[in-house]
């Protein structure tokens, strides 16, 4: 099992990294859980210059491909929060994460309530950390 660890996290990945963008899956569901953790991103002066996009979901996939593409992001986090009554749409949304042409550019992050509590039902289906 993978659990994030935010410095090692940041020092073994994010401070090497020159072009990384975090990318929040926009969901009305989760709007405050973003908000939190934006937040905490701003104030944290060794992640405040990390640019944050916050997609809806019927652009999601395009951000990601515009992204890595056009804008040429060395790589992508991805943060997903998950409630169990989220849990079928977000496996889907890795589940496609996983067949994107530059998957190795794209790290998942899944938290929220269901990863926190059932954190084997996101590692099995390819997030990378919880």
């Amino acid at each position: 099992m993978i659990i994030l660890d935010v410095e090692t996290f940041y020092t073994n990945l994010i401070y090497h990294e020159k072009d990384l963008a975090i990318v929040f899956r926009y969901s009305r569901a989760n709007i405050y859980s973003y908000h939190a953790l934006i937040g905490s991103l701003e104030i944290n002066s060794k992640l405040n210059q990390i640019p944050i996009f916050v997609p809806t979901p019927d652009i999601f996939f395009s951000e990601i491909d515009r992204l890595l593409s056009i804008e040429s992001f060395s790589r992508i986090i991805i943060g997903l929060s998950i409630h169990t009554f989220q849990l079928q749409e977000n496996i889907e949304v890795i589940q496609q994460i996983n067949q994107h042409p530059q998957r190795g550019k794209i790290i998942i992050i899944a938290g929220g309530p269901h990863p926190s509590a059932r954190p084997e039902d996101l590692l099995k289906i390819g997030a990378d950390f919880i």
